[in-house]
């Protein structure tokens, strides 16, 4: 465009009235050309920054799914919230799980508590922290230490499992107590004896 209209002013200096329409002509035509190409140029910038819009776009959906994907994934997997052992095992690998319907029981194995049962007639003896002794049938000649963590309010009937008859007809109130170290080898269920110390 620059060299048309230097040719037109070169030739407006002497030029014929013919030369100078033909310059005039070509400065107009290269002014045209020049507009257009910055116009086009214009027209692609902004279809380059659309497409670089959509492509944002796309990208952050892209994140936004495998975010929710990421997350549904973690939903498959299960996890205990402590370290123990497998128990009761509801289902299997691949089945369908209901909302609020246990899928695993686990055993804590670093808090082993003994439910004992204390007559009436004894539990004013029984205090929190006493220590005891605990003396399990699988184990003989191993004796575990115990302390008492909790001991019932209320009075009840001797559970069922007690081995006489005249035993379970008595009250008792049950008292439990914390195994201090069993390093897993106890197992729900286990029957046992307990020796409280009274002070």
């Amino acid at each position: 465009m620059e060299a048309a209209k230097e040719k037109l002013s070169l030739l407006k200096e002497g030029a014929s009235e013919q030369e100078i329409e033909i310059a005039r002509s070509q400065a107009a035509q290269a002014e045209a050309a020049y507009n257009l190409t910055v116009s086009s140029a214009e027209a692609q910038m902004d279809a380059k920054e659309k497409e670089l819009e959509m492509a944002k776009t796309q990208l952050e959906q892209a994140v936004t799914a495998m975010k929710q994907a990421s997350d549904q994934l973690g939903k498959t997997v299960i996890k205990s919230p402590v370290d123990g052992i497998v128990y009761v095992k509801s289902l299997n690998e691949g089945e369908m799980a209901s909302i609020g319907v246990p899928v695993v029981e686990i055993l804590d194995t670093s808090d082993t508590r003994l439910d004992v049962y204390v007559a009436e007639s004894d539990i004013g003896l029984v205090k929190l922290h006493q220590k005891a002794k605990i003396f399990i049938d699988s184990f003989p000649g191993k004796v575990f230490e115990g302390e008492v963590i909790e001991i019932s309010s209320r009075a009840e009937f001797t559970p069922k499992n007690i081995q006489t008859k005249k035993e379970r007809v008595n009250t008792v109130f049950k008292v439990t107590i914390k195994i201090a170290d069993t390093s897993g080898v106890i197992k729900p269920g286990m029957p046992a004896d307990v020796q409280i110390k009274i002070d």
